[in-house]
């Protein structure tokens, strides 16, 4: 007990007021030794983290490169449209042209009999 009574900076008796005091010490106490600790990330957490990051890079990237299709669909649909002089544009094509008639077939096999280029089988 005599050593007790020398710390009158502290009491020493175990009323409710002096444990409500060493309780309030302590919690500061906690908080201080809690908030000199560097905070710590968890290995979890930094690859969630990492995941993040990565997710929102692809979705960038995937939306730029969708709208640059789209850009270049829409400068080919507005684009006027050039038709290109090809070799053989000045040759004639039967396209737009009725089909011969059975005369006219055979006055073109006729012809051909009479001029030698095709035989016929008789």
């Amino acid at each position: 007990m005599e050593d007790r009574d020398k710390y009158l900076w502290r009491p020493n008796d175990n009323s409710v007021r002096t444990k409500l005091r060493f309780d309030l010490e302590t919690t500061h106490w906690l908080d201080s030794v809690k908030n000199a600790t560097p905070n710590t990330t968890s290995f979890s957490d930094a690859w969630g983290f990492v995941g993040l990051v990565l997710s929102l890079t692809f979705n960038i990237l995937l939306f730029l490169f969708l709208v640059l299709i789209d850009l270049i669909k829409w400068v080919i649909r507005v684009w006027p449209k050039r038709k290109k002089k090809r070799k053989y544009d000045d040759i004639p094509t039967f396209e737009n042209k009725p089909p011969l008639s059975a005369q006219e077939v055979r006055d073109i096999i006729k012809g051909a009999e009479e001029s030698g280029i095709v035989r016929t089988m008789e």
